[in-house]
Order: C-alpha cells, then structure tokens, then sequence
C-alpha cells in the first residue's frame, strides 16, 4: 500500500503509514544521509527525491573513498550507495561497516541503488550485510515506501561465521540450531518516530554488539561440531589424506575463534573447556593423521560449549564429561595450563 501525504498546518506534510504512524517532514530533516553517486545528473535527482521524502541533512559524494571518508566524519543514520559505481568496492565499504571496521555503528541503515541487478551482484551486495536494493530509477514514492519500511518493519538481524546483517531466510520454521534473531538499534527509526527503544549510542551499540557476538559463537560451535563428524566419516572411511587434511585446516580457526571467545570470557567452566580444548586441537596438529578418538573428544568440547552458550539443560555435566574424555583418552589435562590457572 503506497504512502499518503497530506498538509498539517504548521507542520509541513505528514506521510500517514498504514499502521497509523505518522512521520512529519520535521521528523525526518535531522536524519543524517551519505549519498554516493558517481553521476552528478543523476545524483541532482536523488538529492531532490530525498528532500520530497523529508530528508534535509545530506553528505554528497561521487566515490567509495569519500563515502569511507564521510562515514567517518559524520555518524549516518541511513546510507544511499550507488552499486554501479563499483559494486566491489561499494560492498566493500558494507562490509566494513558491519564488522566494525568502519564507523562507530554496524547497524546503520543501508540501501544501494542500481540501474542492472544482475544475480552475482545481488549476491554480493546482499552477503555484505545489505538492508534493501532499490532499482532506479527512483521515484519519490518508491523511496518513501522504502524508507517507511526500514523504519517499521526492518529485519532483524543475525550473525553467523560467515554473516553480519539482515536475516535472509525465509518465512519457513528454522532449524533449532539456526542462529537466532536479534533486533538492532535503528537511529533512523529513533530520528523518524522518537521511539526510545531504537536510539543509538555507545551503550546500546555495545550491548547489541554482544548479543550478536555470543549468537555467532554459538553458531560457530555448532559448526565446529558438524565439521569434526564429517572428520571422524573420513577417517573412518579412510579418505584420501589430502581432503582430510584440507577440512582439519577448514576446522582449526573456527576452533581457534571458539577459545578465544572462552578464554576472553573468563568464566570458569568456559575457560576451563576452552584450555583444554585448546590442548585437544594442539594434540592433533602434532600428529600426521587425527584418530577417532582424537576427534571424539574434540567434538565432545565443541558440544560441551555450545550447551553451555546456549544455555540446555546438564550443560555442566557435559563440559565435565569433555574433561574426563580428554585425560583419559587423549592425555591432555587443564591443570597446568597456565590461561586456566590465572582464571581459577
């Protein structure tokens, strides 16, 4: 349903949204905007769709070097990229911003525009962290119902090994072991509506931040897991040593990324399963083949962590049951470990 606008008497137009909400122009005026746009005819167009819509605050440029520069300077709360420009580059600079590389908020709102959406482009943009494509060109009513969606029904986002943005999948239930969703401040929904819940600073961008870092630690450890089984089917099957050897170098930083995250917690059960899965993961680089049972007590710390992320039930008693396989089995202990001893 396209959006309604009608005169308010000193308040300049009002865009009525079908859920009822309504958004002045005055709303709108201090949302900060970066337009990229390598086509200055063009980018005169864009500049005038924005101010139709209620949008006064804009930073201009014609490349990704001065949108990296802007994002910098300024804290944007809504980012308008032309994809054409150079896609690579432009997914460069959303990528960045997601991964905290760039800019003090990884949440902040992002369209790109294109004249050609083809399919490998799409797929990049969208694996960048994405919020919405638009293709031009763009009228003020397109926009308008655009940006209203951005403010009241944005995706929640998730976070992945792979994947910091937008949830992509689809409306069908998802696996238990699917990452969950969290819903991110929004300062373009705070600057539109005044809704507290969406303001962004630094205590609310730290604490979506941990949210989403715990949330893809937890998806880590479940891949983990699933890389060790595929592990354990090829020695069992005894595959080639090449691919064998090729999925262990698949496997070892995602194990890695998995302590560090234990280690920097310093909470005991987790520092304690993280040492000595750490010695568990030393003691299989050592070897020229991993043994079953090798990869059985690794996997054993892999679910043990994940239970305890994730909160189930006897997780305690699984972290205990890694520790026991890993001295018995293995040979490996945490009693010395010198990261474990400072933590106790």
């Amino acid at each position: 349903m396209g959006a309604l606008w009608r005169a308010v008497p000193g308040q300049g137009r009002r865009r009525m949204l079908s859920n009822s909400t309504a958004i002045t122009d005055s709303m709108l005026k201090d949302v900060d905007v970066v337009l990229l746009e390598q086509h200055g005819n063009v980018r005169r167009v864009i500049k005038y769709t924005l101010n139709e819509v209620g949008f006064k605050n804009l930073h201009e440029c014609s490349d990704a070097i001065n949108a990296r520069m802007m994002v910098k300077l300024h804290r944007p709360d809504l980012l308008l990229f032309d994809l054409d420009h150079d896609p690579k580059a432009v997914c460069a600079v959303i990528s960045d911003i997601r991964h905290q590389r760039l800019g003090t908020d990884p949440f902040m709102v992002i369209i790109v525009t294109t004249w050609r959406p083809d399919t490998e482009t799409i797929r990049l943009v969208l694996e960048a962290g994405v919020d919405d494509i638009v293709t031009k060109p763009i009228s003020v009513q397109i926009l308008q119902r655009r940006v209203d969606n951005l403010i009241h029904r944005r995706k929640e986002f998730v976070a992945t090994d792979q994947y910091f943005g937008p949830d992509r999948r689809d409306a069908r239930p998802h696996s238990p072991d699917a990452p969950p969703l969290i819903q991110v401040p929004n300062s373009l929904r705070h600057k539109a509506t005044g809704d507290a819940s969406a303001v962004v600073d630094d205590k609310t961008i730290e604490r979506a931040l941990d949210s989403m870092q715990l949330q893809k630690i937890q998806h880590v450890s479940i891949e983990v897991t699933h890389q060790i089984q595929e592990l354990e089917s090829m020695v069992s099957a005894h595959s080639a040593p090449g691919r064998i050897y090729e999925r262990i170098a698949k496997t070892v930083p995602l194990v890695t990324e998995v302590v560090e995250y234990c280690t920097e917690r310093k909470v005991r059960g987790l520092m304690e399963i993280s040492a000595s899965m750490q010695n568990v993961l030393d003691a299989i680089q050592r070897v020229a083949m991993p043994t079953l049972r090798q990869l059985e007590v690794l996997r054993l710390h892999s679910q043990a962590v994940s239970a305890n992320l994730l909160e189930k039930e006897g997780a305690a008693e699984a972290v205990a049951t890694a520790l026991r396989q890993a001295t018995s089995k293995v040979g490996v202990s945490t009693n010395d470990d010198p990261r474990y001893s400072a933590a106790s």
